[in-house]
């Protein structure tokens, strides 16, 4: 254990994973989280500190990914100790033998319930994604945790882009 702050679990499909997930991203008496103090004497961080107040600072994200976990949401979302459910819409796809197809009627449909069916619950819907135009349409839904992409995918998409302007320039000589 290294005081993380935020533990982000993939592929939670049923109630007993999800409540797994919350055992192991709390200390007693929430959960059974590994206890390691050496990071805090090299921090210099108060190690009784930490115990006292690391579960109410620790954040956990379960990732629905699945039409498992789809079908299981209500009762995974009613686990105490989860925070977010950050819904995973590629892996989504192919669960639901779509692979790659996360703009389809039923990724999409799937997605846009999600807010509904957890509105009211206390968990925060979120997601992933790099389309400005679709993640203004996930915000209008409910969304409200949002990776909006990565460093390294905004250059790959910027160096295709620049290659591509100047192919399309270099055709017109």
């Amino acid at each position: 254990d290294v005081g993380a702050v935020l533990v982000m679990v993939p592929q939670v499909n049923t109630v007993d994973e999800a409540r797994r997930a919350v055992d192991a991203a709390h200390y007693a008496p929430q959960g059974n989280r590994g206890l390691s103090p050496m990071w805090t004497r090299v921090a210099g961080v108060d190690w009784q500190m930490v115990l006292e107040t690391a579960n109410d600072e620790t954040m956990l994200i379960c990732q629905m990914e699945s039409k498992q976990a789809w079908d299981n949401l209500d009762e995974i979302a009613a686990v105490p100790g989860i925070d977010i459910i950050l819904v995973g819409p590629l892996d989504l796809s192919a669960s639901l033998g779509l692979a790659g197809q996360t703009g389809s009627k039923e990724v999409q449909q799937i997605m846009e319930e999600v807010p509904k069916r957890l509105e009211g619950t206390g968990v925060v819907v979120g997601t992933t994604l790099a389309d400005p135009t679709e993640i203004k349409q996930k915000i209008d839904w409910g969304y409200r945790f949002l990776n909006v992409g990565n460093p390294l995918a905004f250059g790959v998409q910027a160096v295709t882009d620049h290659v591509r302007d100047l192919r399309e320039y270099a055709a017109k000589r």
